[in-house]
């Protein structure tokens, strides 16, 4: 059975994460993590602890791990969390934060998840960048050096055209996350219908 999802999608720092953890602690939804699921992946040969090195490597540069290593990341850490009854595919509904990334990975997702909605989070650059510079004080993320994130951003840029060519209009909600915490939030639910 396919679980349904919907996808946040977003620049750096525009609040996938922070809304989605939110969302996720709901009845009924589940917050699925990219970046928690690739910190979580225990490399099982020295090909994977390469690849994994490799990847670390690109994305503490601004830029995207391989699809193959992606949906390896996905499908392993999905299935833990099934097994183990952490998620429920028949009574929990998915949100999904940082995958998809690239149009390539869209479409992998097709026959894995029932797409509900996309959900665009829209962010000023320079807001991005505040959120950023506050987030490496307080967290110390080795991702939130400016260079890098400018990097990040650019490669976001570059990748969403074609990703969100792939969804039809109607699948796609667009929502300005400059605004409050608590707005966002609220903009997001009624999308969900859950207000």
């Amino acid at each position: 059975m396919k679980p349904q999802a919907f996808y946040l999608i977003g620049p750096p720092a525009s609040g996938k994460g922070t809304h989605g953890k939110l969302i996720g602690g709901l009845p009924g939804f589940f917050h699925f993590s990219m970046g928690q699921a690739f910190r979580s992946m225990k490399p099982k040969s020295a090909e994977e602890r390469e690849a994994l090195r490799q990847a670390h490597e690109l994305t503490s540069n601004g830029y995207l791990a391989s699809d193959d290593l992606a949906h390896r990341i996905f499908e392993d850490y999905f299935a833990g969390l099934t097994a183990s009854r952490l998620f429920d595919p028949a009574s929990q509904t998915l949100i999904l934060d940082g995958i998809p990334r690239r149009r390539s990975q869209a479409e992998w997702l097709d026959s894995r998840v029932d797409l509900i909605r996309v959900i665009e989070l829209v962010c000023d650059e320079q807001v991005i960048l505040d959120r950023v510079e506050k987030r490496a004080m307080q967290e110390g993320r080795a991702d939130d050096k400016l260079d890098v994130v400018r990097t990040r951003l650019r490669v976001y840029a570059e990748e969403l055209g074609p990703m969100m060519d792939y969804f039809s209009a109607a699948q796609v909600v667009k929502i300005d996350s400059d605004d409050t915490p608590v707005r966002v939030l609220r903009q997001i639910l009624e999308v969900m219908d859950v207000t």
